[in-house]
């Protein structure tokens, strides 16, 4: 018999590719990752990964074992939903992963809209950046999880997770009212090379961005909280870069479109199946009508606004 923990780290090595993403996706030592998948191909009596470059690949035994593995898991949590249920706790909270930026249009009215059709919704908000909502989810941590993914990169399709595509996202500048830069429509990086920036603490995307432009960003604060970077702007420390959707209107600040920054595709991600599918469902739902309000709105509006 195959122990659920072993068949965890298979799903966590299928969908990541390495034993090293894998520890960091389950909060894992690599060590620990590596004695698990031992233990687990002693039990298969065979194989289950092969080494690939600097990662590794599912033999054809892994591959069947690691489709098996996500359908097992996904009654687990099924199960353990259930009986959650019977011991009387609230079937009726839902716990929502956000990635960078929080998009603070959307969330309000779609948990908002929500509540109306489920009056007694509770709904569990946690901030998760890159591809953390995503294993939160994985892992049984939330129900849905709201991602970003880049336009020119496929969507999440991890076995027994529905992804809903819920909008087409933009990456913006945001920067002071009076900035000269205010004056323009939309920009490029090539226009942001002597300006000082507002970073959270992962800000390697935008390293890399602004290697590949040709220039060193200069790092003028690191913040934890994105509510900082609106005052660090305001208070004229630097520019950052944010979500279309991650910011509400206000008289001290602009966003500018960032043209040669991919855009990205916003989905929700859900267990396809689950014992409170009535109440993600939703909230899943809300997510839709709210994001195709806000992309029609979005449509009417001119490339540079207020934030």
């Amino acid at each position: 018999m195959f122990d659920p923990r072993q068949l965890r780290v298979l799903a966590a090595v299928a969908h990541t590719g390495s034993y090293t993403a894998a520890a960091e996706a389950l909060s894992y030592t690599q060590p620990a990752i590596s004695y698990q998948m031992r233990m687990l191909e002693r039990a298969a009596g065979t194989a289950l990964v092969a080494r690939a470059g600097r990662g590794v690949r599912l033999t054809r035994a892994g591959a069947v074992l690691a489709s098996h593995a996500h359908v097992v898991l996904a009654a687990l949590k099924d199960a353990e939903a259930e009986l959650s249920a019977l011991a009387g706790e609230d079937v009726r909270q839902v716990r929502l992963a956000v990635g960078h930026g929080g998009h603070a249009r959307l969330i309000p009215q779609a948990v908002a809209s929500a509540r109306r059709t489920v009056p007694d919704l509770e709904v569990a908000l946690r901030r998760a950046d890159g591809n953390a909502a995503g294993n939160m989810l994985r892992r049984g941590e939330v129900d849905i999880a709201v991602v970003s993914v880049p336009e020119n990169e496929p969507a999440p399709d991890d076995a027994g997770i529905q992804a809903i595509r819920l909008l087409t996202d933009e990456v913006h500048i945001l920067l002071p009212a009076e900035h000269p830069l205010a004056a323009a429509d939309s920009l490029t990086l090539t226009d942001l090379t002597e300006q000082s920036w507002v970073v959270d603490g992962d800000h390697r995307y935008l390293l890399d961005a602004c290697a590949r432009a040709g220039f060193t960003p200069r790092i003028g604060a690191i913040v934890e909280d994105q509510l900082d970077v609106r005052s660090l702007v305001a208070g004229e420390i630097g520019i950052a870069l944010v979500d279309s959707l991650g910011y509400t209107c206000g008289p001290t600040l602009v966003t500018r479109r960032l043209r040669d920054w991919p855009r990205h595709q916003v989905y929700a991600l859900s267990w396809s199946n689950s014992a409170r599918a009535d109440t993600i469902d939703a909230v899943i739902g809300a997510l839709r009508t709210a994001a195709g309000r806000l992309s029609r709105h979005r449509a009417n509006q001119p490339s540079a606004s207020r934030a």
